[in-house]
Order: structure tokens, then sequence, then C-alpha cells
């Protein structure tokens, strides 16, 4: 295995390519970006590890599925296909670990999905305000909020600016901060899984 460092915002692969080995993400926040032919582009998920990515490709040899890229500087560790491939086929702990991963990540996927199929555009807003932390928490670094949410930036900006006229919200220097907690879970249909 190699030990690989990514800067901040830099893909370590890229959708529609042939990966050649697993990447175990170990430290820094990610995000798994989707882009349809006609150049719209989604987040299906945001990561802090530790996930396993390459476990469609080791066994059925489609290309990746989706792009992963660097929020901050993260690590991962790279241990090529060639190297491995019979051994982990029939490895009993190796591949409960990657069935383990891949039912996290449906269990998040399936979760988020819906809330963005079902959901208002003002209650995936809340129902992402109140994946923060906490009360104190700010929201900022905006651009990449609509495109998890599958909504528009624009009409996203509007949302906030009427949760603010509405006292849901406070805008800060920084960004924006819940200011009633009670009001966003009246809103939010569910929360989202990050």
């Amino acid at each position: 295995m190699n030990l690989k460092m990514y800067d901040k915002n830099e893909f370590i692969f890229l959708q529609g390519y042939l990966l050649d080995g697993f990447y175990f993400h170990l430290e820094g926040n990610i995000k798994i970006l989707h882009m349809l032919d006609d150049g719209d582009e989604v987040i299906l998920r945001f990561s802090g590890g530790p996930r396993i990515y390459g476990g469609a490709e080791f066994f059925l040899g489609y290309p990746v599925s989706a792009s992963l890229k660097t929020e901050e500087t993260s690590y991962c560790f790279y241990l090529p296909f060639h190297k491995c491939r019979d051994t982990l086929r029939r490895d009993p702990d190796f591949l409960f670990y990657l069935g383990k991963n891949y039912a996290e990540v449906m269990h998040v996927s399936n979760h988020n999905w819906s809330i963005n199929q079902l959901s208002p555009h003002k209650s995936r807003v809340a129902s992402y305000i109140l994946t923060l932390d906490s009360q104190e928490e700010i929201l900022k670094d905006l651009k990449d909020i609509p495109l998890f949410l599958g909504i528009g930036y624009r009409h996203f900006l509007r949302i906030l600016s009427s949760f603010v006229e509405e006292g849901i919200l406070e805008k800060t220097e920084q960004g924006y901060r819940a200011a009633d907690f009670s009001r966003l879970k009246k809103l939010a249909k569910d929360r989202y899984l990050i």
C-alpha cells in the first residue's frame, strides 16, 4: 500500500475512468460528485472517512460512477488491484468490511435521496441546517450546499433570506447561524445523514 496525500480541491479519481486499485480514505473531508451528460453536477455525499472506494470496480470492472474531490488536505492508502485481487476475493474479513462499507453507504444514500425526492425546497434547507453540530456553528461555504440539496443556487439564497426575515436564521459576517431550532424542526421532514 502507498500513502497518498491530496491537497484541497484535488480530485482523488474522476467519474468515467477505470480504477486500478482501492482507495482507503483515512483523513480529511471529501465530497462525492456525479456529473450528468449535460454538465449538471450533483453532490451525492460528503465524507470524512474512514471509507473504502473501489469495491464495485474491483468486482465488476465498471468505470467509476462518481468523482471524489477533497475539501481539505486528505490522506488515502492506495492498494493496486493486481497485487491483491486473488487474495482479497477469498478473505472473509476483508469481504465483511467491504460489505459493511457498502451497507453504510447505501443506508445514507437511500435516506438522503428520499428527502431530496419528497421534500419541498424549504424543508431540504431546514433539514440540512439541522445537521450542524450546534446552534453556534456557522453555515458558510454555501456554493456546495445547493448541489447536495438538488436546488438552484439563487433559489437557495432566497430561502436563506426568507429564513432570516422570519427569524429562523441569523446572518453574521461569517455566514448564517440557526436562530430558532424548533421552527427548523417543524419545517424539516427529516434530517440528512452527512
